[in-house]
């Protein structure tokens, strides 16, 4: 449940045709502290990881897991990048 919540979480945040819709819907709203807030959640992967896995679970220690989990892979990811990038 974990690896389905966070797999699906990478794809809404990370796949771009997707992210160019959300960006689109959003042009079409009203800018308020809320909407921001929605908006900028569909770009984090640990914010994604949290609410896909509490639908997914219905469960919120299992969302706080997925999102915990997210968190480590987004700071992983991160120093690969930096690794590779001194190369």
């Amino acid at each position: 449940m974990i690896i389905t919540a966070i797999a699906i979480a990478f794809f809404i945040t990370h796949f771009e045709p997707l992210q160019y819709a959300i960006d689109k819907i959003f042009d079409w709203v009203v800018p308020t502290f809320v909407s921001n807030m929605i908006h900028a959640s569909f770009g984090c992967m640990k914010c994604m990881s949290f609410w896909v896995g509490l639908i997914l679970s219905q469960s919120f220690v299992t969302a706080c897991i997925a999102s915990l989990t997210a968190y480590f892979l987004h700071l992983c990811l991160q120093l690969m990048n930096r690794l590779l990038s001194n190369y």
